[in-house]
């Protein structure tokens, strides 16, 4: 008598590995969607809810979820990521910058925030980055 071990363990493994993203969207979704409809307390205590529930999966997995060929696909979508808004931010706030100096555009607490947000994630990539050549040599 053979069981089908390989198809319940691949099938298990999908389920994790699908589970744990749609958890984190929908921790976003959640938190983003109370948030505008005025319940913080409930946006807060879904996300934390969703998100440890994604946490959860990912360390009690008794399947392998992330080798080597998915670690090398996050690492190249984070570069792509970081070039995008890198990019972007080089063209976007320049020319913010200089409408607002032309008088045609005055900064509102969202673009102030966006800009510090921005400079923030680049000041952690490049301080980690940093950290990490004085480390190799």
């Amino acid at each position: 008598m053979s069981s089908d071990t390989t198809g319940v363990t691949h099938r298990r493994e999908t389920m994790y590995r699908g589970g744990i993203p749609g958890l984190i969207v929908a921790s976003i979704v959640a938190l983003v969607a109370l948030t505008n409809l005025g319940q913080p307390f409930a946006a807060v205590g879904l996300y934390a809810a969703l998100m440890g529930s994604a946490a959860v999966l990912q360390f009690r997995s008794p399947e392998t979820l992330l080798d080597e060929r998915d670690r090398r696909i996050t690492a190249k979508a984070s570069d792509y990521t970081l070039t995008a808004f890198a990019y972007s931010a080089a063209v976007v706030f320049p020319a913010l910058t200089l409408t607002y100096g032309l008088g045609l555009y005055s900064w509102t607490a969202f673009a102030a925030g966006a800009g510090s947000a921005l400079l923030a994630v680049f000041g952690v990539h490049f301080a980690f980055t940093a950290y990490l050549y004085s480390r190799m040599g």
